[in-house]
């Protein structure tokens, strides 16, 4: 099957390396490329004549090798990024680089954007220029402290996975105006640019994992309701409130705005609640028509005198 897959796409797909035909770099659609320790330059050369490239890969030699980062020239970046305007794809996940050029914003038909595990602290705000960017994947890049200003020119983005951002700490202004997400990983309640909670309902499309932080800047449970997540199709719900305690804390109120974020129960499998501030937990926390879910974390939690009744849950087999 291998064998026959290859010789149908022989002549749009090349992995780069020995059995690159340089002849043929003109007609390629696809490449992917075998992640090693050092990558330079010299080794892509050739394809500044493959001006049809729709798609262009880092790829892993196997699964031992699939977490390994790997030290990318800079002069690949900065000038063979210019010489593939068609490209749609393009990933470089677990390449060491600390920042993205400005070249590009030249791609324009771009629609897929891998820079995960990356060393990036920000992102170039040509990167806003990306019209057709459909998905961009951050996950796991710790440095990255911040987002363009100008994001919500991206109108067209449906997928943003900023998954393990440590350094993260605000969303783009307005970001809720970007009407067609459907995956937005990690939600920043408040500070000075972060989300105000009743403009999550602005989400109509949001599915999957989603990770919600600073609760405690909610100062109304109306508030939290009008986030409407009772009809978000979620899988892996987190809420995370700040692990600080001091007496600013409202144990009544973190329990009212936990009761009003309950997600739909048809589709959800894990959920994770860190340092809720309530002494009980909402009759949701438990309820046994939660048919699907499978994994529930409670951390932190340093007021709650009990926890929910989660024996009831039918499919639970892991509770941390």
């Amino acid at each position: 099957m291998n064998d026959l897959a290859t010789s149908v796409a022989n002549e749009f797909f090349v992995r780069l390396g020995s059995e690159t035909r340089k002849g043929l770099l003109e007609k390629y659609r696809h490449m992917s490329f075998v992640r090693e320790e050092y990558v330079f330059y010299h080794k892509f050369e050739t394809l500044t004549r493959a001006k049809s490239l729709r798609t262009f890969l880092a790829t892993s030699a196997g699964e031992v090798e699939s977490w390994r980062s790997f030290f990318l020239s800079n002069k690949i970046l900065v000038n063979l990024i210019s010489e593939l305007p068609l490209l749609r794809v393009l990933s470089l996940s677990y390449s060491q680089i600390s920042e993205i050029p400005d070249s590009i914003g030249t791609l324009r038909h771009l629609r897929y954007l891998n820079l995960s595990r990356t060393g990036i602290t920000h992102l170039p705000e040509k990167v806003c220029s990306l019209y057709n960017l459909h998905t961009l994947i951050l996950f796991g890049c710790s440095e990255l402290t911040e987002l363009p200003n100008n994001f919500l020119k991206l109108k067209n983005l449906r997928h943003l996975d900023v998954r393990e951002t440590r350094k993260l700490n605000e969303m783009p202004l307005g970001i809720s105006e970007l009407k067609s997400l459907q995956t937005l990983s990690k939600i920043i309640i408040g500070g000075k640019s972060g989300v105000e909670i009743t403009k999550l309902k602005d989400f109509e499309n949001l599915c999957g994992k989603v990770s919600i932080i600073g609760l405690e800047k909610v100062h109304s449970a109306i508030d939290a309701r009008a986030a409407n997540f009772s009809q978000k199709r979620l899988s892996e719900f987190e809420v995370v409130w700040s692990d600080l305690w001091d007496g600013s804390r409202n144990e009544v109120l973190e329990k009212d705005v936990l009761n009003e974020l309950k997600p739909r129960n048809d589709k959800l499998i894990q959920l994770k609640i860190r340092s809720y501030g309530g002494l009980e937990f909402p009759t949701w926390v438990g309820d046994p028509l939660f048919l699907h879910l499978k994994h529930v974390s409670i951390s932190g939690c340093r007021k709650c005198t009990s926890l929910p009744p989660l024996a009831q849950l039918p499919s639970l087999n892991c509770f941390l």
